[in-house]
């Protein structure tokens, strides 16, 4: 079986490569600081500010734990919305792309 052979340098200068990477780029980008973010304040909070950390909420649970088990439902959201945008946004593109190579515009 032959294995067809791309014009790697004009993918690279393809107007929807381009916009498709600038796209992704920003918007990972965008969710890594929004991830990363909770994790720095945690570990700033409990190094810097203990005494608002050991302040009880419900029974034995503190801001600590409930900070840390937020994380876990930001972790969540950030997939399910990653996964939205990309079948709204990225996908298209991506097909977009795909079609115009395979046309040989590319």
């Amino acid at each position: 079986m032959k294995t067809q052979q791309y014009d790697w340098s004009a993918i690279l200068k393809n107007a929807d490569f381009i916009k498709l990477q600038r796209k992704k780029s920003t918007f990972l980008f965008s969710l890594w600081i929004l991830g990363a973010l909770p994790y720095f304040f945690l570990t700033i909070g409990a190094g810097y500010f203990p005494e608002l950390f050991r302040f009880k909420v419900l029974g034995r649970m503190n801001i600590g734990y409930l900070f840390c088990i937020s994380q876990f439902f930001m972790t969540i959201a950030i997939g399910i919305y990653y996964t939205y945008r990309t079948g709204k946004d990225f996908d298209p593109l991506t097909k977009s792309l795909l079609d115009g190579i395979r046309k040989g515009e590319a």
